[in-house]
This record gives structure tokens, C-alpha cells and sequence, in this order.
């Protein structure tokens, strides 16, 4: 459990709350695990924040300005990488819900029961970043290795074509060296056997 809670070590979180009592409560408890925590009250200091790459954003769906929905939209097209947790209330679970359907990693209803279940999505969100970006390296070793082998193969291929070409020609001047020497044996034992036939018909 040491080596898993070392990957999350340093691990960046903003989060987005016009709520200081929440915005400081969720700060505080996400601190304790390690991970380097920001916050911002409304959407335009989340912006701001944004200048700099967040493993997660945990944000509250209705704010003063642009609502969390939005902001979304504008982290997803900044960082597609970066996961974001919607917080919201039963009254907008609906709002949650679509925005799930935009990119949102999950979202948590407010009152919290437990702060745990917060320190979990948030847990979870970055095993699935990891993961992903685990994936996305072993697709690009793979396409490499592809790379290589089609490489090793035309190169193997131009070698036997050449070898090849070789083999013909040998073979070619092999036959042309075979025939050669049949024609010069044919040659005198022809003169020979015509010159049999003169002899036997004198007699």
C-alpha cells in the first residue's frame, strides 16, 4: 500500500468552490495524503490557476459567473488529460448527470456524508489518468517496435532480393559455362565420328 500511495505523492489538485467553508474543509483533509492542493472561489481565479497543469479539478456545478459546467468544457479543451469531479447539489443532479456526458470523471452530492468518499473519487480519477497514460506509452513503444520490425523487414527483403539476383546470375553464367563446354566435347567426337564412317566405307 506504501508503493501505491508514493504515485500519488505530489499529485496536483485545484479546487473550485464559492464556499470557503467547503472549499478549505476538502483542502485541508486532500493535504494529508500528500497531494499539493490549490483553490479558487469562483471561475475566473480557476482560470487563472489553469495557467498551470491539475491531475484533478474538483469543482461545484453552480457558482456566481460561469457555472461548473462550463468551466468543464474550457479544461477539457486546455488539458483533456486532467479529470474533473463535479460537486453538486440534489437540486442539480440532473446538470451533474450531463455533465458526465461532457468529460466529468464522476460527481459527488453535497452535504458530504464522509470526506473519505472525496479523498476515494479523487484516488480513483488519478489511477484511471495513470492507467491511461500507462496505455498511451505502451501504444507508442508498440507502434515503434511495428516501426522497427517493418523497417527490419524491408532491409531483409532488399538483402535476399539482392543474394537473388546474384544466384540467377551465377546460374546464368553456370549454363552458359555448361554448354560451352558441351559444344567444344561434341566438336571432336563428331570429326571423329565422321571420320570412322569414311574409313569403314574405304574397307
Amino acid at each position: 500500500e506504501e508503493v501505491v500511495m508514493e504515485s500519488f505523492i505530489s499529485k496536483s489538485i485545484l479546487i473550485v468552490d464559492d464556499e470557503d467553508v467547503i472549499r478549505l474543509l476538502i483542502k485541508d483533509f486532500l493535504l494529508q495524503f500528500g497531494f499539493k492542493v490549490e483553490t479558487a472561489s469562483n471561475t475566473k481565479e480557476a482560470y487563472e490557476k489553469l495557467e498551470n497543469f491539475f491531475n484533478v479539478v474538483i469543482t461545484d456545478i453552480k457558482m456566481p459567473g460561469l457555472d461548473g459546467t462550463m468551466l468543464l468544457n474550457q479544461i477539457k479543451k486546455i488539458y483533456p488529460q486532467t479529470e474533473v469531479i463535479i460537486i453538486t447539489g440534489y437540486a442539480t443532479v440532473e446538470n451533474a448527470t450531463k455533465a458526465l456526458k461532457y468529460g466529468a470523471y464522476d460527481y459527488i452530492l453535497k452535504p458530504f456524508e464522509r470526506l473519505e468518499t472525496i479523498s476515494n473519487y479523487v484516488f480513483r480519477a488519478i489511477e484511471k489518468q495513470m492507467l491511461t497514460l500507462k496505455n498511451r506509452e505502451l501504444l507508442e513503444e508498440l507502434r515503434k517496435v511495428n516501426s522497427n520490425l517493418e523497417e527490419e523487414v524491408k532491409v531483409k527483403t532488399s538483402k535476399i532480393k539482392h543474394i537473388a539476383g546474384r544466384l540467377e546470375h551465377i546460374n546464368r553464367d553456370v549454363e552458359e559455362f555448361v554448354s560451352f563446354i558441351i559444344h567444344d566435347l561434341k566438336t571432336p567426337v563428331t570429326s571423329m565420328d565422321g571420320l570412322l564412317k569414311v574409313l569403314f566405307e574405304e574397307n
